[in-house]
């Protein structure tokens, strides 16, 4: 990937390699001393989180480097642009940004103003550890305690449970599963933390407390993302048993994946085509399936390699309008509009409130696909806020202070059509 200071080692064959060494199927649960449990797993809250990257420039955004654009160009480090991202990622219910960090000056200022702008709005953030910068920098034990030090005790560097959250990227640049015991040993004997590592070998559950995968699983285009995550909540759940630990498993979601651009080209780059949000649904039913205790995001900006929600020139908002809609799904239940149809033809879900009417009066034939996510809209006549859906002849109302069957209506499209051409 292209950077500004750095250049991060490159995902997707490095995690195409650990699956067809590992495979996924075989998950190793490797032997170890039985470990009390040193945190609840149950009395935490879900987390929603969402990895960010912070070294652009208005001249890194280009169509020959990224398959989209932001609506603007825009300098990561400059703290109106932070604001921006932060509300717009709370807005949409993700809890925290887990920030890239190779531990460079650039890097350090960066986060530091992250979590100052992330204090102002109650929102937070961490650290994404990337290991092979700390190998080529030297000692990484005395380089997680320097970072500990310096933001572990900001209000917004992300905590759960009391306690404070890091991730890690390739762990595999510093060695093995002992090589990790022996820098948790350093750096949290009594286990006071929480440690994230990106991994598809459950063996390292034996340093870590929960592992997480940047590619949301989705390992080429075939991949069937549910049998991932019911695999590796199986898996989790069996090292537990085996050990007597309280391991997380925190699932991943992906919109899409387009690495097809980047310079200089990757080899056998990958490119999971979005479908019009189509795959992104899909990726966060199969994680909600796995009951999961995270919920990653890949990613809120990494527009290298096209796996962005942060809303584009392509696709407007409707990547956070989802990522909002299935986060309170995870979070609170379902709502009235969750678990309609997909209609991958436009890459919406018919309302499941609005299901039966739209079949009553004409289903496809009659009043088309389902053309937006479910909104919340005012309405004009009686100035009150409802839930609607747009469909590619009609305009659906939700009423659910009506009963059957006028909990949905029509709304009054050639009436405001109409006004709107009159000047009244």
């Amino acid at each position: 990937m292209l950077r500004r200071s750095f250049v991060r080692p490159l995902r997707g064959a490095v995690l195409l390699t650990l699956v067809s060494l590992l495979g996924l199927s075989a998950l190793p649960l490797r032997s170890a001393p039985v470990q009390a449990a040193y945190y609840d797993a149950a009395g935490g809250s879900k987390l929603a989180l969402a990895f960010y990257y912070m070294w652009y420039s208005p001249a890194n955004f280009s169509a020959d480097k990224m398959s989209d654009l932001p609506v603007a160009s825009y300098d990561s480090t400059q703290p109106q642009v932070m604001e921006r991202q932060v509300r717009e990622a709370k807005d949409a219910g993700i809890d925290a940004f887990v920030a890239s960090w190779d531990g460079s000056d650039l890097a350090n200022q960066t986060f530091s103003k992250l979590l100052d702008t992330a204090a102002k709005h109650n929102f937070q953030a961490t650290i994404y550890f990337e290991t092979g910068f700390a190998v080529q920098r030297g000692d990484v034990a005395a380089q997680l305690r320097s970072l500990l030090a310096r933001f572990s005790s900001h209000p917004a560097f992300l905590h759960w449970n009391g306690k404070p959250v890091i991730f890690f990227w390739s762990p595999q640049s510093l060695g093995g599963v002992d090589k990790w015991q022996a820098v948790r040993q350093e750096v949290d004997p009594g286990r006071l933390q929480v440690w994230s590592v990106d991994t598809t070998d459950v063996s390292y559950l034996d340093a870590f407390d929960t592992i997480h995968l940047f590619s949301g699983g989705k390992w080429n285009i075939n991949t069937d993302l549910a049998q991932v995550n019911a695999k590796w909540r199986s898996s989790v759940d069996a090292y537990n048993k085996a050990h007597g630990t309280v391991r997380l498993w925190t699932a991943g979601v992906i919109p899409g994946w387009d690495e097809s651009r980047v310079h200089p080209p990757r080899e056998a780059a990958k490119v999971f085509p979005r479908r019009d949000g189509a795959l992104y649904e899909e990726s966060w039913r199969a994680a909600l399936a796995g009951n999961p205790e995270w919920i990653t995001i890949t990613s809120y900006n990494e527009w290298y390699e096209g796996s962005q929600i942060e809303p584009s020139v392509g696709y407007g908002t409707r990547y956070l309008d989802l990522t909002r809609r299935y986060i309170s799904l995870w979070k609170n239940g379902p709502s009235l509009c969750d678990g309609g149809t997909l209609y991958p033809q436009t890459g919406f879900s018919i309302c499941k409130a609005m299901e039966s009417y739209w079949q009553r009066y004409g289903g496809l034939p009659q009043l088309g696909y389902p053309i937006s996510n479910p909104l919340d809209e005012a309405n004009a006549a009686d100035g009150k806020t409802y839930t609607v859906q747009y469909f590619e002849r009609a305009r659906f109302e939700a009423h659910p202070e009506n009963a059957a069957p006028y909990n949905v209506l029509l709304g009054a499209l050639g009436r405001q059509a109409w006004e709107g051409r009159s000047g009244k």
